[in-house]
């Protein structure tokens, strides 16, 4: 799948352009997602949560700070995140 708008997004990171052109290559341009995890993952880039993310479990009724958290904890997955705050972690 190539997804222009997810290599535009790699590209305009802060991320160093050989890095880029890696990581774009490394995952087929198969979207964002991908490509960011294949970033952090080889590259010691930490997690950072996106806004939708943090609205959404803001939106559940949690404060920002305990949204980032969990979805640093879990890496993003809003699902896990949810859960790992309704469990009182």
């Amino acid at each position: 799948m190539n997804d222009n708008h997810s290599v535009d997004s790699v590209t305009a990171s802060s991320v160093p352009g050989t890095v880029q052109e890696e990581t774009i290559q490394k995952t087929d341009s198969d979207g964002l997602k991908p490509a960011t995890a294949y970033v952090r993952r080889y590259k010691g880039v930490p997690y950072a949560p996106d806004a939708g993310s943090v609205g959404f479990l803001t939106n559940m009724g949690f404060n920002q700070d305990q949204a980032v958290r969990a979805l640093k904890v879990t890496q993003g997955n809003i699902e896990r995140a949810a859960n790992w705050l309704l469990s009182g972690m």
